[in-house]
């Protein structure tokens, strides 16, 4: 009985070492997906970013029509544009663009 129990240390090492290398495979995987998305968003927030701009310029006083085809070119491609990082302006319709309402 005693052989075995010393024995078993050497099997879980070697067990753990094989579970830490894929989970290392995984993780590696993972951060690299996650950096790929991160900078998608970046660019989508520079796209929404000029989308508002473009939106705080509509001037409904002017010619209603016209600003309403204006918005909903605007809103077409705001959602075109995709997500946003989280906490940032863009990502939030109700906060930035109150022009949803119309």
């Amino acid at each position: 009985m005693a052989h075995r129990t010393a024995r078993q240390p050497q099997k879980d090492d070697a067990q753990w070492k094989r579970f830490k290398a894929a989970q290392d495979t995984f993780f590696q995987a993972r951060n690299a997906d996650l950096h790929e998305t991160e900078e998608e968003q970046r660019k989508n927030l520079e796209v929404k970013e000029t989308l508002l701009a473009e939106a705080e310029a509509i001037d409904p006083a002017k010619d209603l029509d016209a600003a309403k085809k204006a918005l909903h070119s605007v809103q077409d491609r705001w959602e075109e544009a995709g997500k946003v990082p989280r906490g940032t302006c863009a990502a939030s319709m109700i906060v930035c663009a109150p022009w949803s309402v119309l």
